[in-house]
């Protein structure tokens, strides 16, 4: 979704992109953290903690999970913002959001990870219409 300048009061953005090339995850029934990157390993890790998910099955299976999980979340780059706008109750954690306008790079993209919703009521609106 892109959000133009003319949708949002104030913004700041960060300059650089979040990225992550590694994850780990605890294996409960070893009680071992397990760590899967990538090659090139200079970004962030993800804890996956102690995901039930992850703890059944064969070792290799829990392996190419973790390692799905990585490169799914590898192709995944973002550049962190604040950004106060017009609402839009359809927005959620998770989205993916383009900034125009001249203050964000507009090839860039963003996504929201924290979210806080308030309305403001400036008075109260009425209209009418004449039945004939």
């Amino acid at each position: 979704m892109e959000i133009g300048q003319k949708h949002r009061y104030s913004s700041s953005f960060s300059d650089f992109i979040t990225r992550y090339t590694a994850v780990s995850s605890t294996n409960l029934r070893t009680q071992t953290a397990e760590y899967y990157a990538l090659e090139e390993d200079d970004g962030l890790t993800m804890n996956l903690g102690v995901n039930p998910l992850l703890q059944f099955g064969l070792d290799e299976t829990r392996e190419q999970l973790c390692r799905n999980i990585l490169n799914d979340l590898a192709a995944v780059n973002y550049v962190p913002f604040d950004s106060d706008t017009i609402g839009n109750p359809a927005l959620d954690l998770g989205d993916v959001l383009k900034f125009s306008g001249g203050q964000a790079d507009e090839t860039k993209n963003t996504c929201i990870t924290w979210w806080r919703w308030s309305c403001r009521w400036y008075g109260l609106r009425t209209g009418w219409r004449r039945l004939m």
